[in-house]
């Protein structure tokens, strides 16, 4: 987490039983990430640009 509260996205995937992270650039606020959706909300101001991101 960084000193004003946001955290960064991180793809993680699996090859061969090893996991690995990747980060993506794109920094919110935990308030703003739907878990259940896997999207980020309406209240961050680039919420449709990170989410064509992560589609």
């Amino acid at each position: 987490m960084s000193k004003n509260g946001k955290r960064q996205l991180c793809l993680r995937y699996t090859l061969f039983r090893q996991t690995t992270y990747l980060g993506l650039g794109i920094s919110i606020d935990p308030h703003h990430w739907s878990v259940k959706k896997e999207l980020v909300l309406s209240g961050d101001k680039s919420y449709s640009y990170y989410n064509r991101i992560l589609e």
